[in-house]
């Protein structure tokens, strides 16, 4: 990635690991970076080897957030 092109991001926001794989993947199709919200995730028995996982899976950079409440996110 060239640092003077603009850079498309696409947020996921999804209930369980799996539909946040499948949908980082097709994600990954258009942007040019993966955000992955934690904070949507309504399974509560994920830990970091299975995140680490989710992240290997797709074909372009991805960042994993955690947004509380205040900062428009769904945890507490």
């Amino acid at each position: 990635m060239e640092s003077n092109q603009p850079q498309l991001c696409v947020a996921i926001c999804e209930t369980s690991l799996g539909a946040l794989l499948e949908a980082g993947k097709r994600a990954a199709e258009f942007g040019d970076l993966v955000e992955l919200r934690l904070d949507c995730l309504s399974e509560d028995d994920f830990g970091s080897e299975q995140v680490e996982n989710l992240l290997r899976e797709f074909s372009v950079p991805a960042i994993i957030t955690y947004r509380p409440a205040e900062q428009g996110g769904s945890s507490d």
